[in-house]
C-alpha cells in the first residue's frame, strides 16, 4: 500500500506541475490545479492520498477568485470523468489518466470561461491585481508556478 501511495503522490507532483500551458492565466492555472487535486482525491480513496489531495484543493481554491459554485460544478464534472470507461492494454487502472485528460479538456475550459472572474475588470482591487491573475503567464511566472503564500485569502 505504501508503494501505491508514493506512486500516486509522485505522479500527482510531476503531472500537476505540467498541466498549465504558457497561455493560461494564473487564475486558470489555479483552477486546473484545484481540479486535478479533487480528481486525484476522488480517484484514490487511500486516506493519506485523499487528505493530501483535499488539502491541495483547498489551498488552490483559497488562492483563486472564482465563485464557490464553480468549484461545486467542478466536483460534478470530476465524478463524470472518473465514471468514464478507459481501457488499459495491460488491465491496469487509468484513473490518473482520466484526471489529466479532464484538466486538459474543453469541458473544463468552458466551465472556467463561463464563470471566470477575468471576464471583467470590475470587482478587482486594482489593475495590477487583475493583471496578476488574468494575464497569460510569462516564462518567469511558469518557473514560479501558481504557488504562493497562504498567509491570507485573496479578495477581489
Amino acid at each position: 500500500m505504501e508503494i501505491n501511495r508514493l506512486g500516486v503522490l509522485a505522479a500527482f507532483c510531476v503531472f500537476g506541475s505540467t498541466i498549465a500551458s504558457a497561455n493560461d492565466s494564473k487564475e486558470l492555472e489555479l483552477f486546473k490545479n484545484f481540479t486535478l487535486s479533487v480528481c486525484v482525491g476522488s480517484a484514490y480513496r487511500d486516506p493519506v492520498v485523499l487528505q493530501d489531495a483535499n488539502n491541495a484543493a483547498n489551498a488552490y481554491m483559497q488562492q483563486g477568485n472564482l465563485d464557490l459554485d464553480v468549484y461545486e460544478k467542478t466536483r460534478t464534472l470530476v465524478d463524470t470523468w472518473l465514471a468514464r470507461q478507459y481501457r488499459s492494454k495491460h488491465g491496469g487502472s487509468l484513473q490518473l489518466m482520466k484526471c489529466i485528460d479532464l484538466v486538459k479538456s474543453n469541458e473544463l475550459e468552458l466551465l472556467f470561461s463561463a464563470q471566470s472572474p477575468c471576464n471583467s475588470r470590475e470587482g478587482w482591487r486594482n489593475e495590477e491585481h487583475f493583471q496578476e491573475f488574468c494575464s497569460p503567464r510569462t516564462s518567469t511566472d511558469e518557473k514560479k508556478g501558481a504557488r504562493g503564500s497562504l498567509g491570507g485569502i485573496r479578495t477581489r
